[in-house]
């Protein structure tokens, strides 16, 4: 399946399943940020500077989900199964794409590829898997369960009217996120691992929502919200960022490396409405091009691309160099090899197996099937 024809995620979104003057590039610009924050996460700025600005990067996921949630196909069940379909084959694809990756760093380390296979399918690392999205073969791959797991949600209770339930209970769950991940210590003593907090339900749904929510009232948003506003509201939350994180840093009980805080959905919500209401910001630009059609191999690839350039620089006596240019580095390599793979051939694309995915559904009976 080509890249034009994959599902309206954040990392993979196309007008396939609304009007074309639907489209906002300023969602595309506002992905290729995202897709370097998370880059920064995974390959982080070094020194002072860097802890500085990793707060800021945790502002990256909770704007694809609600990209993802402004772009979920309303009142239309067989868009929504094919919706379903082609990022169940994207996930599956990924996961799939990092199991050798995965055994050859095992062997590396000395692990053993037998061994590492054999803790791989314990009960425990499976429930991780499918009820908390924790992939076993790439730590990034999360995402990808828990906006499929999302969507899932968000279009069975859609289907039935219950929707609005879930933007009640979006508020309560992420309150939840931060109680059980970087406030945990003040009120419960101790800290929790962060699978509990980084799935579908403490991160996705409350971020899915929100993008779902402005695009039901988007027309209220856009009309209401000033744009000068929004700028100083990304500018107080990415204070206030650097300030929380600092502050839980100097904090012995706090949790030094959260992966969510409080305010972090400000500065996504401000960076997602100024993108929402400057539709065309952006347009035609070699950025809006790349979070157009290169977020989604650039999330997916860019452990590997990172791995690799890291030992590299290590054999080759570059590491402090690399490290201090990491993340330009690993996104300009990443994009490159990303252009790259899209461009030699339709059938390595991510999300080529979608109809054999939508067939399986059908026969399950998991959606209708579809002309």
């Amino acid at each position: 399946m080509s890249l034009a024809n994959k599902p309206e995620t954040a990392l993979s979104m196309n007008s396939a399943n609304h009007a074309l003057t639907d489209r906002r590039a300023a969602f595309d610009l506002l992905k290729c940020l995202a897709a370097f924050l998370v880059i920064c996460i995974h390959a982080p700025w070094p020194g002072t500077v860097g802890a500085c600005f990793l707060p800021i990067t945790r502002c990256a996921v909770p704007i694809f989900l609600m990209i993802s949630g402004y772009y979920f196909v309303w009142n239309d069940s067989e868009r929504q199964a094919r919706q379903l379909a082609r990022l169940l084959a994207i996930t599956v694809e990924a996961n799939v794409l990092y199991i050798p990756w995965m055994l050859l760093f095992a062997e590396l380390r000395g692990d053993g590829a037998f061994e590492h296979i054999l803790h791989l399918l314990s009960l425990e690392r499976a429930f991780e898997f499918l009820i908390l999205n924790e992939s076993p073969f790439g730590y990034h791959l999360w995402y990808l369960g828990a906006v499929l797991y999302a969507i899932a949600l968000f279009a069975l209770l859609a289907r039935r009217g219950y929707d609005k339930h879930l933007f009640i209970l979006a508020p309560i769950l992420f309150l939840g996120n931060l109680a059980l991940d970087a406030y945990a210590p003040f009120f419960f003593e101790r800290d929790f691992s962060s699978l509990l907090t980084r799935n579908f339900l403490f991160l996705g749904i409350p971020c899915f929502c929100l993008g779902a929510f402005f695009r039901r009232h988007a027309a209220f948003f856009e009309q209401k919200l000033k744009t000068s506003h929004l700028i100083a509201a990304i500018c107080l939350s990415g204070v206030g960022l650097i300030l929380e994180g600092a502050w839980l840093s100097s904090m012995e009980r706090a949790k030094h490396h959260a992966e969510f805080y409080l305010f972090a959905l400000p500065l996504a919500g401000a960076l997602f409405c100024l993108a929402a209401k400057n539709a065309n910001a952006g347009q035609n630009t070699v950025f809006q091009k790349i979070g157009q059609n290169l977020a989604l191999y650039i999330y997916i690839l860019h452990p590997m691309v990172n791995a690799i350039l890291k030992q590299m620089a290590t054999l080759t006596g570059a590491s402090a160099v690399y490290h201090s240019v990491a993340p330009l580095i690993v996104f300009a390599v990443t994009a490159a090899l990303a252009a790259f793979l899209k461009r030699i051939s339709t059938k390595i694309q991510f999300g080529f197996s979608a109809p054999f995915m939508e067939k399986c559904l059908q026969r399950l009976g998991a959606i209708k099937t579809v002309a």
